[in-house]
């Protein structure tokens, strides 16, 4: 089995502009502590339900191998991982 890793990462930039559009904590970390998207150590998976068997077994596999692998479930999105030692990384604003 191979895992492509879509979005892990988001520049510092795009947080500012995210952040100027809805300065809301509950949705969007704040640029000056930044988040873990910004540091490369965020991961997600869907949670659709409209997803065959084989895709509900293969989801359950990667849930699974992100916990023991030391990644952490964040309880308010049911997609999102992050990386149990995200903050010892710097904060990054590489282009994409």
């Amino acid at each position: 089995m191979r895992l492509k890793v879509w979005d892990a990462y988001r520049p510092m930039a795009g947080q500012r502009r995210m952040w100027g559009r809805l300065p809301d904590t509950d949705f969007v970390a704040d640029p000056a502590t930044g988040s873990n998207l910004n540091r490369g150590a965020a991961q997600a998976f869907t949670d659709c339900p409209d997803v065959s068997e084989e895709a509900r077994e293969n989801r359950a596999l990667l849930h699974n191998a992100m916990i023991r692998a030391g990644f952490r479930p964040i309880p308010t999105e049911r997609w999102h991982f992050d990386d149990a030692e995200a903050g010892a990384y710097s904060l990054a604003d590489l282009p994409l």
